[in-house]
């Protein structure tokens, strides 16, 4: 079998690390950061998706039971109304902890990796478009959201602005809280999971304002009772959503994999699942590029539909949003099953996983 290089060490990366050398392939990554988990400014952080996880296991090859935790409560500030989940539906959602601590995600898959002989090289940043014409032909670039291989490769993206803390909370429960306001025009969160709490403001395109994130600060202190010693503003960060073309499998001799590639919900950014999936599909493109391109072509099926409605909401004022986004949540006690199976199913990497 071959020699294959691999550009990034998250969710997608490893993930192709693990499928290619359980096929006998010599498996090298290199990766930006002195560890695994991505940005440590940015982590512990919770993530959250719905998971199908047998169905998961089925497609990737991976149990990555061990660090997905059921949502224990849930809700959904809509400019300042409260609206709490039901969270009784068949389909579960999860939140997974990134970073470097042995609960993460990340360690999770780190371990697999090596167990299969993956070598990670750490602090090995690859940076220009220079640093990528000297790879093998055949690299699998998963590089999540960091902007520089957006522009070393060409691809179009959104930059992302945000506004961030974290800290450590004394329970053990499993939340999350949405909050969709006046202060972004996409949405902000706070999380917990092991321990760990998180909360980021953001935004795509337009940087936030300093009322905007006073707001959000105050609110979050008043609502959620959660407080922060210190806040970060998010910069660097790049989203493939410049452009309704964005999702690629291959670009030039390169294959992409995860959030580069395109495999992210448009709207609302959940892209775990995706990076999962889309790191067996650019594994499969390794041996059979024909096989690869048509799982990917199924596993973004739902790009272009979001992006455009994206574009559209983005348009629309702050006094039809919010009754839309207040009535939708009206009717989840109600239709929550229902509501579940169609967003899941949106979501890139579902109907790949469960069709196998």
């Amino acid at each position: 079998m071959s020699q294959v290089t691999i550009v990034g060490a998250g969710l997608s990366g490893l993930t192709a690390a693990v499928n290619l050398a359980r096929r006998g392939h010599e498996v090298t990554i290199f990766e930006r950061e002195e560890r695994i988990g991505g940005m440590p400014e940015f982590r512990p952080d919770p993530a959250g998706s719905p998971f199908d996880i047998p169905t998961l296991q089925r497609y990737t090859g991976i149990d990555i039971g061990p660090a997905a935790r059921l949502l224990d409560q849930a809700r959904i500030y809509a400019w300042g109304k409260r609206y709490d989940l039901p969270l009784k539906a068949s389909i579960g959602m999860y939140m997974v902890e990134r970073g470097s601590r042995s609960t993460s995600i990340d360690s999770l898959l780190q371990k697999e990796a090596e167990s299969q002989g993956v070598r990670i090289e750490f602090g090995h940043p690859l940076i220009t478009q220079g640093d990528y014409a000297r790879l093998p032909a055949e690299t699998i670039v998963a590089t999540g959201l960091k902007i520089e291989p957006y522009e070393a490769l060409g691809i179009p993206y959104a930059p992302l602005y945000g506004y961030f803390a974290k800290g450590m909370v004394d329970h053990d429960l499993t939340t999350v809280a949405l909050w969709m306001d006046d202060f972004t025009r996409d949405y902000a969160f706070n999380c917990t999971i092991n321990g760990a709490g998180f909360a980021l403001l953001f935004q795509r395109d337009l940087p936030l304002t300093r009322h905007g994130r006073e707001k959000f600060v105050s609110m979050l202190s008043e609502f959620e009772g959660m407080e922060f010693t210190g806040w970060t503003d998010l910069l660097g960060g790049a989203c493939p959503v410049g452009s309704l073309r964005n999702p690629r499998l291959f670009l030039g001799n390169k294959i992409l994999s995860g959030t580069v590639a395109g495999v992210i919900d448009p709207f609302l950014f959940f892209g775990m699942l995706g990076a999962l999936v889309s790191g067996r599909i650019s594994a499969m493109a390794i041996e059979d590029k024909a096989e690869a391109y048509d799982a990917f072509r199924r596993t973004v099926m739902t790009f272009y539909p979001s992006y455009v409605a994206k574009r559209i909401w983005n348009m629309l004022p702050d006094i039809i949003k919010r009754p839309a986004v207040r009535g939708f949540m009206s009717t989840v006690p109600y239709l929550e099953e229902f509501e579940m199976r169609r967003f899941s199913q949106n979501i890139p990497g579902w109907r790949t996983a469960a069709r196998g």
